[in-house]
């Protein structure tokens, strides 16, 4: 493992890395009074202060995290710098057909990054569960998938960066045929199956995610 840094980094992976939890850090008077704050607003956006884990280091050989909750990852998004880290650990998956095509979708209105196009389905790692198994909930809770309902993933990718994001487990996985997608019109506007992210209409794939797959050559 290695301090995020600057830049971009991915590494092809035979398993999920493993992941060490170290002390929490205090926030700073700033950073306290800026989580209170986004704590008041976030019931008013629909969300909720749940668990998440800012990683300081990553690398192949595993992810060093410390436990804080949404609020930090929001704070973070407006500006404020978080003690030791940044980001989130969160897991993302890409769904392929077989044929040179993946699953892309268009982010709500109502959520982060709002109108953007993004993988077929992320988010962020809860402390405790199996990473994997954290990709395959993401799945169900934004396209209405079963999480039995895909098969095992035929590759996978650490990414780190670039900054603003911290550490992302990256699955590609097959789509089995038949399979049934009821995406969640609170999370997901829209699916769209295409062989290069270019094809996506505007505004296209964020140039955070965008950087972080060229770098890992899942993309152009």
């Amino acid at each position: 493992m290695r301090p995020l840094g600057d830049g971009c980094r991915a590494h092809r992976l035979a398993h999920a890395p493993p992941l060490t939890e170290v002390p929490a850090p205090e926030p700073g008077p700033r950073l306290a009074a800026a989580l209170e704050r986004v704590r008041g607003a976030l019931p008013g956006m629909g969300m909720f202060d749940g668990p998440i884990a800012v990683p300081v280091a990553a690398g192949p050989d595993g992810i060093a995290y410390y436990r804080a909750t949404y609020a930090w990852n929001v704070a973070q998004r407006e500006g404020e710098e978080l003690p030791g880290g940044r980001g989130l650990v969160a897991v993302a998956l890409l769904l392929h057909d077989g044929d040179g095509n993946t699953l892309w979708q268009r982010r709500a209105e109502t959520v982060a990054f709002a109108g953007m196009w993004d993988v077929t389905a992320a988010g962020a790692w809860h402390p405790g569960e199996d990473l994997e198994a954290a990709a395959l909930r993401e799945a169900h809770e934004e396209l209405g998938c079963a999480p039995d309902a895909l098969g095992a993933p035929d590759g996978r990718w650490l990414t780190v960066g670039p900054a603003p994001s911290g550490a992302t487990l990256v699955l590609r996985v097959r789509v089995p045929p038949g399979t049934a997608f009821r995406p969640d019109p609170a999370e997901v506007a829209e699916l769209r199956w295409v062989s290069d992210p270019a094809e996506l209409p505007a505004p296209g794939l964020g140039p955070v995610r965008r950087a972080a797959l060229r770098e890992a050559r899942l993309i152009p």
